[in-house]
């Protein structure tokens, strides 16, 4: 968090500058909003704001308090969109969403006043009570329901993810939290100014990559959480976000020996295509592909149970307050800084330049809480191979053609004749922000995240930016093995004078 007196870095969550002692939040128990919301205690906070159990004197009841963080107040673009997105969520009125009432404003302050549900998220039941097969098809069937009535409004939801999810104590599902909903047709990139926002753990490949989203992006995320409802895990996870966003992009989803039930493996594969076109056209075709998964589930129908608006066990006993949705809403601190824009984050170093080789990161293990939405320098968006014929295709509309995906080969002279060709190294190369790049002077054009095949040996990579002085980096590669060198010039440029 940025202080907005002495422009400080803080501590995501500090309720005082460390620098110079200012309360960054300003809030305590008893101070009235809008002259309406007496403020009774924190629920949690998160990367936009913090949440609050008020009491509504008008009403008479207790509502949840979203109060807007004082850096984003101070941005005249952030509370447009900030009041944009409560004029979206109010336009849904569904079982399973959450009900948005009113935007407000308080001197400095900015806030919303929402549904207050006592409860706990997805991801903590998951963590508590793993669902058994039946359970885990009514959740999956009551997320998706909630998802398609945000559809049926024009909105895309952009973060959709098992931490905005909440069961009620009733076992009733309520999707929460339209931080970086869109409408569509307005802006519907996954790229801001300030990189890209999302999640990771859920982001689609074109979301991932900076690129065009719609509703098909948000059945990516629906896959997603469903995959997790069934394994306890999202389908990705790296060891940073960028080789979790990398994932996404380039591995398939693993679904064969995931506790996954074999009729819902085609259903997922579908889902979670790589290719926009490969999905489902709509979440209602996705809910009709998981009811024929559950009819043909051993376990998955419970004939005295509607799946979809069941109970789920043990909710009751555990309630907790709407806002533990915004305690895993917090900034992980690697934002990337893009041209002529101030990331209001700290890096730490995700993307260093490694020249050692070093094998791709793998999934952490479960249970760890989903980050709040984040802007990044966005990957690009790899052509994916062409659709395989497998029971799958059945269930989507005919795939589109894509090019072959094969990484860049240049070849480097070598003193030696030799009739074979030389043995050759793989280099994953990410260069932010995308920028003219030369290897061994050779020009590769303007590259952001590129695979290059290399004959073993030093080369030369030398990156052009027109906001940077020129940076060149060395690099020696072994034939067979794959090392990865990130150039963040940000970090390790030397920004020209203005």
């Amino acid at each position: 968090m940025i202080c907005p007196a002495c422009q400080s870095a803080n501590e995501d969550g500090a309720e005082a500058c460390f620098t110079c002692g200012m309360a960054l939040f300003a809030v305590t128990q008893g101070i009235v909003l809008g002259g309406r919301y007496e403020v009774l205690r924190p629920l949690g906070a998160g990367g936009m704001g913090r949440v609050y159990k008020a009491h509504d004197r008008v009403l008479d009841e207790d509502v949840a308090v979203k109060i807007l963080r004082p850096e984003f107040t101070r941005d005249p673009e952030m509370t447009r969109r900030f009041r944009s997105e409560i004029r979206l969520a109010r336009k849904v009125s569904h079982r399973n969403v959450c009900r948005i009432f009113e935007y407000g404003e308080d001197d400095a302050l900015c806030f919303i006043s929402m549904e207050y549900i006592e409860g706990r998220t997805v991801k903590e039941h998951l963590e508590v009570h793993p669902p058994d097969l039946h359970e885990a098809y009514s959740l999956a069937l009551q997320v998706a329901q909630g998802l398609k009535a945000v559809h049926e409004h024009g909105i895309i939801h952009r973060d959709f993810k098992a931490s905005n999810v909440m069961i009620d104590g009733e076992g009733v599902v309520k999707l929460m939290d339209f931080g970086i909903a869109k409408e569509t047709g307005v802006d519907t990139s996954g790229h801001t100014g300030s990189g890209v926002l999302g999640t990771p753990e859920y982001m689609s490949p074109e979301q991932g990559g900076g690129g065009k989203v719609d509703f098909r992006s948000d059945v990516y995320s629906l896959g997603c959480v469903v995959f997790e409802l069934f394994t306890g895990r999202p389908p990705f996870r790296g060891d940073t976000p960028l080789a979790t966003l990398y994932k996404h992009q380039r591995e398939p989803p693993p679904l064969e020996g995931a506790r996954v039930p074999d009729a819902l493996i085609p259903v997922l594969r579908v889902a979670l295509a790589k290719a926009p076109a490969d999905r489902f056209a709509s979440v209602g075709d996705f809910i009709e592909a998981l009811r024929k998964a559950r009819a043909a589930s051993p376990g998955g129908r419970d004939a005295a149970r509607d799946p979809e608006t069941a109970t789920i066990p043990n909710v009751a006993h555990a309630s907790r307050e709407a806002g533990r949705i915004a305690k895993t809403d917090r900034l992980w601190p690697w934002a990337l800084l893009t041209a002529g824009t101030v990331a209001a984050v700290v890096a730490v170093g995700v993307l260093r330049p490694v020249a050692s080789p070093e094998a791709t990161p793998s999934p952490q293990s479960s249970g760890i809480e989903a980050p709040q939405p984040q802007r990044v320098s966005p990957l690009p968006v790899p052509p994916g191979p062409p659709a395989e014929e497998t029971d799958a295709s059945r269930l989507r509309s005919p795939p589109t053609t894509r090019p072959s995906s094969a990484p860049t080969t240049l070849s480097k002279p070598v003193s030696v004749p030799s009739a074979t060709p030389p043995p050759l190294g793989n280099l994953t190369l990410l260069v932010v922000p995308e920028a003219e790049v030369t290897v061994d002077g050779t020009p590769l054009g303007r590259v952001s995240l590129r695979e290059l095949r290399l004959p073993e040996g030093l080369h030369t990579i030398r990156v052009l930016h027109p906001d940077y002085e020129p940076l060149q980096r060395k690099v020696t590669l072994l034939s067979g093995v794959s090392s990865k060198l990130v150039l963040d010039l940000a970090e390790k440029g030397i920004r020209k004078a203005p």
